[in-house]
């Protein structure tokens, strides 16, 4: 007994477990992802202040030509290899059938000089580049002033000698609607050497240039593309200008 006893008095005692220590994740920072970032913002562009028609088109008398498309005139009309031109129901209709190609007629029998102009013109199956434009003192099918409008709101004016094309105003931003088949109010003034655009009663600009100084008026309709275009044109009148009541200077727009 006493043996036994010594012998479990020598097993040793169990060694108690320490606790295992746990690794501390440190955090790191992460960068914070702007999916939309801020934009600088833009500065509008000035708007073109819009001067009263009277301003820009002063001395307008007594009229000189009333009901421009009435039978009594005498436009150039017929079948052409690039379309037809036809003088109906108060109206002058160009209509351009063949792709890239024009039309262009002149009333015959009136010469003027300092004047101004007006005239609604619409447009229909109009693409892009396709214009329409007013011919002033024209001497002939190759010497003429062309005031320019195509299908994308633009307006030039351009000078037209013995053939050769002279640009007076580059394209210009103008007040129309884009791609509508609506009427326009298109406006010449013309004093001396001295030539103003004024569409939908606002100013769009002026060109000096002394070539020309009367002849006749005419129309004119391109087709710049593949397209076929129509050009009617209503409400021709034409007034005489009254020499003391148009200052000498040319105002800004």
């Amino acid at each position: 007994m006493g043996l036994i006893c010594a012998c479990a008095s020598l097993v040793p005692e169990a060694t108690p477990s320490l606790p295992t220590a746990t690794a501390t994740i440190t955090p790191t920072s992460t960068e914070t992802i702007v999916w939309f970032p801020p934009t600088e913002t833009m500065t509008p562009f000035p708007t073109r202040e819009i001067l009263p028609t009277a301003e820009m088109a002063p001395g307008i008398a007594a009229s000189l030509l009333e009901n421009g498309f009435g039978e009594n005139q005498s436009w150039r009309t017929g079948t052409y290899a690039s379309g037809n031109i036809s003088q109906v129901d108060q109206s002058l209709i160009l209509a351009v059938q063949k792709p890239k190609d024009f039309l262009i007629t002149f009333l015959s029998g009136l010469v003027f000089e300092d004047f101004d102009l007006q005239v609604t013109a619409n447009m229909s199956l109009c693409r892009g580049s396709d214009s329409y434009a007013i011919l002033v003192r024209s001497l002939s099918e190759y010497d003429y002033y062309r005031f320019l409008v195509n299908c994308q709101g633009e307006a030039r004016a351009e000078r037209i000698r013995s053939g050769q094309t002279i640009p007076l105003q580059d394209w210009t931003p103008a007040d129309i609607i884009i791609g509508a088949a609506t009427n326009s109010k298109i406006e010449i003034w013309a004093s001396g050497s001295e030539m103003r655009l004024i569409i939908n009663d606002s100013y769009l600009f002026s060109v000096k240039d002394p070539s020309f100084r009367n002849g006749q008026i005419g129309l004119f309709a391109r087709s710049a593309g593949d397209n076929a275009l129509t050009v009617t044109f209503r409400d021709l009148t034409v007034y005489a200008l009254d020499p003391q009541l148009i200052p000498s200077a040319t105002p800004t727009p």
